[in-house]
């Protein structure tokens, strides 16, 4: 039953944002004990968690699976909003608080803020130096 990649994956990646095995479980309604049997590879989740565990993460279930290797190249975002909205479409956000549909309009209203809150901070990071 081990899926040796996707199991490596899923602990890559629950790792890289600094995420406990419970801390994903509580976001998107599972178990820690459920986590730590898929990252562990004696257990596997059904077609929709694994869809849900790569919209959480942002990526495709392809990376998450395996199909492309971890260390693949970064996506290169044209401009800094275009990441902020990659931010948003990645339905994350909506997922971890269990927010309806309709509050997809508020999350764009605050990537936008949350970028110009960036851009100030680092503007004034930037005068510090």
């Amino acid at each position: 039953m081990k899926n040796s990649a996707f199991h490596i994956q899923l602990k890559h990646e629950r790792e890289r944002r600094d995420l406990s095995q419970s801390d994903v479980g509580k976001i998107l309604n599972f178990s820690q004990q459920a986590v730590a049997k898929w990252e562990s590879g004696h257990a596997s989740p059904d077609p929709e968690t694994i869809c849900r565990l790569a919209d959480f993460f942002g990526i495709s279930t392809d990376t998450l699976l395996g199909h492309t290797t971890i260390n693949e190249s970064p996506v290169i975002y044209r401009t800094k909003s275009d990441l902020f909205d990659d931010f948003v479409q990645s339905r994350a956000l909506l997922e971890a608080y269990q927010l309806e549909e309709k509050s997809a309009d508020y999350l764009i209203t605050l990537s936008r803020q949350l970028e110009n809150y960036m851009d100030l901070l680092v503007s004034t990071t930037n005068k510090k130096d």
